[in-house]
């Protein structure tokens, strides 16, 4: 395989490694406040695919002869594919699109659970519990990436600002008698401060268990 070959086969490789971080990044945010795991590794991944893209633009531009102009295409496809999906990424669209795919089937599971029970999974969704408080439903999220909590809560007839909450949580109507459910990052004074419930918010992953 000469020097032009090898170069077209590894451009090639930098565009299929670029799927991944990409898939990841739409996953991690499908849920009220994103998927840490998810997230952390995306950004990680993006990071390695920066720098194989950046090692072929060097050898396209040293390379000689240079490649031709119709092999060049996966130098633009690379940061095409970032923005893309970045743009997406920030935005509501997947979350709440996944929620309402899924939204008879949450419903269905919050009518049997009438305690707290340990990781129940639906689709995307992989809840730490699920259980009722009060008239609300609420579902935790496991592993959230921009929030201490996540989740969703289901309050038929109700609002659950009807109640009083012991951990800052904060409620956003999705629709209906649906509304996502938050406890930011920080103290009690930056509980109506932070990440939104959807969207990707770079700043604002942090573990868990930091406060």
């Amino acid at each position: 395989m000469n020097a032009m070959n090898a170069w077209w086969m590894s451009s090639r490789w930098a565009v299929a490694v670029a799927v991944v971080p990409a898939g990841l990044m739409l996953y991690g945010v499908c849920v009220p406040g994103g998927y840490y795991k998810q997230l952390s590794w995306s950004l990680w991944l993006w990071g390695l695919v920066g720098v194989l893209w950046i090692a072929q633009v060097c050898a396209a531009r040293t390379a000689l002869p240079p490649p031709p102009r119709r092999r060049r295409w996966p130098l633009l496809l690379v940061p095409a594919m970032l923005v893309a999906t970045w743009a997406i990424a920030v935005q509501d669209v997947i979350g709440k699109q996944t929620f309402h795919r899924y939204r008879a089937g949450l419903e269905a599971l919050g009518r049997r659970a009438h305690g707290p029970y340990d990781y129940p999974e639906l689709g995307p969704y992989k809840f730490h519990s699920v259980g009722s408080v009060g008239t609300c439903v609420l579902y935790y999220l496991r592993d959230p990436a921009m929030a201490l909590v996540s989740g969703f809560a289901w309050c038929p007839g109700h609002s659950p600002q009807e109640f009083r909450w012991s951990e800052r949580e904060v409620f956003e109507r999705i629709e209906g008698d649906w509304y996502t459910m938050l406890v930011r990052h920080g103290g009690y004074d930056k509980r109506l401060t932070g990440a939104d419930p959807w969207g990707l918010q770079v700043t604002e992953i942090h573990k868990m268990t930091e406060a």
